[in-house]
């Protein structure tokens, strides 16, 4: 029987807006650059295969931002009172679990972005130098505070239960 899960979270893809609206505006500038370039091509030194590397260019950012974006839909993270669990990915898929009693320390790590959205990775690591990482969590600091408590009764349960044994 699978134990009921204590939290069942998705990571935010909000963080990204940032990074959306930067391949954009080099996507637009370069538009711009490779319209003005063609228009005033007489004129101009500059020859329109330029701006239209950078515009090449902001479209392959795009994309990358655009499958980042999928697979941080595709992935799920679910922690019970004994586990934790990951899933993700679109092309290769992964899925990591590691047993809360193994966890040694949790650390919470939040870039600038992140932080401008209340975001982000919380850190699992375990004895056998195992790491799982939750990455893009909404309030990540009160996340890591719910799955230490889990931690500490689950290292007092297996306690209890090693010292039963003998």
């Amino acid at each position: 029987m699978k134990p009921p899960e204590v939290l069942s979270e998705k990571p935010r893809a909000r963080a990204l807006i940032v990074y959306y609206g930067v391949a954009l505006s080099i996507i637009c500038l370069s538009g711009i650059g490779v319209i003005a370039a063609w228009t005033w091509r007489e004129e101009s030194a500059v020859d329109f295969r330029v701006p239209l590397i950078g515009l090449v260019g902001g479209i392959c950012i795009l994309a990358f931002i655009g499958y980042i974006h999928l697979e941080m839909i595709s992935a799920v993270y679910a922690i019970t009172e004994t586990s934790a669990h990951a899933r993700w990915g679109l092309l290769v898929k992964h899925d990591e679990s590691i047993q809360l009693g193994a966890v040694r320390s949790i650390k919470v790590s939040q870039g600038l972005v992140q932080r401008m959205f209340k975001l982000g990775d919380v850190i699992l690591y375990t004895t056998s130098s195992d790491i799982l990482v939750l990455r893009d969590l909404d309030h990540p600091s009160e996340k890591k505070e719910m799955i230490w408590e889990l931690v500490q009764s689950e290292a007092a349960r297996r306690k209890t239960h090693y010292v039963s044994d003998r």
